[in-house]
């Protein structure tokens, strides 16, 4: 009898060991989603809208052109890996930083492709990077676009956001 009382006992507390430690991943994960900022890019001629549709602000963003096939496939199913190479991206750009629920518009030439790279960091130092083009969006957790550093990279102009028709 009381040997089946003490495996009811240890049955019980690893439950909870686990369940506790279950919590507490889930609060971690929904702390970092509350504070993190999720930027996009929205198309317009010599102009490049982007947008923190997150909560957290953007911060340490650099912008860049990707070349090659980054601007001719469907982001939503591409490996971001594939394209970190430094020969990708071009026409680095250093951005201010963007507080969540906020669109800034800066001159920007679609050279090569309509699409374009950002990476950026939240308030604590989580990096993140966002790809686009006219197939896709593509957020990703943990991988940097290669870029210059950031006290070599100068600001587009702002502009106005263009007018919708």
């Amino acid at each position: 009898m009381a040997l089946a009382s003490l495996v009811v006992a240890l049955f019980a507390a690893v439950f909870s060991a686990v369940a506790f430690w279950v919590n507490l991943r889930a609060a971690h994960a929904a702390e970092r989603r509350g504070r993190m900022p999720v930027l996009i890019t929205r198309h317009a001629p010599n102009s490049v809208g982007v947008i923190n549709v997150g909560n957290g602000p953007a911060m340490n963003i650099v912008i860049a052109q990707a070349t090659g096939t980054v601007g001719s496939i469907d982001l939503s199913h591409a490996n971001p890996e594939e394209h970190q190479s430094n020969d990708t991206w071009r026409g680095h750009k250093h951005l201010s930083q963007i507080p969540g629920a906020t669109e800034r518009w800066y001159e920007w030439s679609w050279a090569e492709s309509m699409a374009v790279g950002l990476t950026y960091t939240d308030a604590l130092g989580h990096h993140y990077t966002a790809v686009t083009s006219p197939y896709g969006t593509r957020v990703v957790d943990g991988f940097e676009m290669p870029h210059p550093s950031l006290e070599k990279l100068g600001y587009p102009r702002a502009v106005e956001a263009p007018v919708k028709s």
